[in-house]
């Protein structure tokens, strides 16, 4: 396995069958939030040509089994740069090793771009895994820093 950075549109719709089985394994509509997969390749490729973002790519082989989508902002407490991640899947069977390789590229990728934190994401709309994956940035050093509510407003 290894991580790259995506450059293209073209590596972005190549992600497409990923995106289909990340869909089918998602929970969002238990919260009123339909999928589009359209939408949402729309919103990599945004990642992939706007300055202080990126999408990072996990393949093995020649198959992308991982995705997770970085920015860098400037934190609201004081004068440091944190890295955020977005859109984080890994294909079923290679989460716990790919998660791990996915989020020490991201914490290269923070270095690179000066950033003083980096920001790791858990939903539950995600996916039904929510707690394994706040266990694992635990065990990864990361502390809880902030839970989100939603309703919908019908």
């Amino acid at each position: 396995m290894k991580t790259v950075i995506a450059n293209s549109v073209e590596q972005v719709e190549s992600i497409r069958p990923l995106a289909i089985e990340w869909k089918e394994f998602c929970s969002c509509d238990q919260f009123g939030l339909e999928v589009d997969i359209d939408a949402f390749l729309c919103g990599l490729i945004e990642l992939v040509v706007t300055e202080d973002s990126d999408l990072l790519l996990l393949i093995d082989g020649n198959e992308i089994i991982g995705i997770m989508g970085i920015t860098k902002f400037q934190s609201p407490f004081g004068k440091e740069q944190v890295a955020s991640e977005h859109y984080m899947f890994i294909k079923q069977g290679a989460s716990v090793t790919g998660s791990k390789r996915l989020i020490d590229a991201a914490e290269e990728w923070a270095k690179a771009h000066r950033c003083s934190h980096l920001m790791m994401n858990a939903s539950n709309a995600a996916s039904e895994l929510h707690d394994k994956v706040c266990k694992l940035y635990e065990r990864l050093g990361l502390l809880k820093f902030e839970t989100s509510y939603i309703k919908e407003i019908v």
